[in-house]
């Protein structure tokens, strides 16, 4: 509610129209893999790739809404290209899926560590006024995204 707000009065102080895009777990090529603005799904695809565990915080039963950089690239030119202002578009695939599940389809060398303080045990981006407004959807699959990047990964090792 805070950056519709925000939307809102910088467009009546301005005169510009402004929208807010709240996006959730962004992946895609030369993410972050490490430091403080890796997320999960960077840090294990560096850690399938040099062959390391995965490692697990907590039971893994933690959930994530991820979403493809070029998905979110897309949602953006919708709003840029759309009449709509002082509204807040969230960006995400609209399912989200539990963090041991992600580390399933990457690989199946894990270890269950302590869960991390403050960690939200759950993100999920209600997307639905974003695609009517904007008539847009996410299109690539996380499953999808997933081998894009491991074929990228293996690329770049050659």
């Amino acid at each position: 509610m805070r950056a519709r707000n925000i939307a809102a009065y910088l467009t009546a102080r301005s005169g510009f129209l402004s929208w807010y895009c709240g996006i959730f777990n962004v992946y895609g090529r030369r993410q972050p893999e490490a430091g403080t603005y890796a997320l999960v799904l960077g840090i294990f695809l560096k850690r399938w790739r040099d062959r390391q565990v995965l490692e697990i915080h907590g039971g893994g039963d933690q959930r994530r809404d991820f979403i493809h950089v070029k998905d979110v690239a897309e949602c953006n030119i919708a709003a840029v290209e759309s009449d709509e202002h002082d509204v807040v578009f969230n960006v995400g695939s609209g399912t989200n899926i539990s963090i041991k599940e992600l580390a399933d389809l990457i690989s199946t060398n894990q270890v269950v560590t302590e869960r991390r303080p403050g960690d939200a045990m759950q993100t999920l981006a209600d997307i639905s006024e974003t695609c009517q407004l904007l008539k847009w959807r996410p299109k690539i699959g996380l499953l999808d995204g997933i081998e894009e990047l491991k074929t990228f990964m293996k690329a770049e090792q050659v």
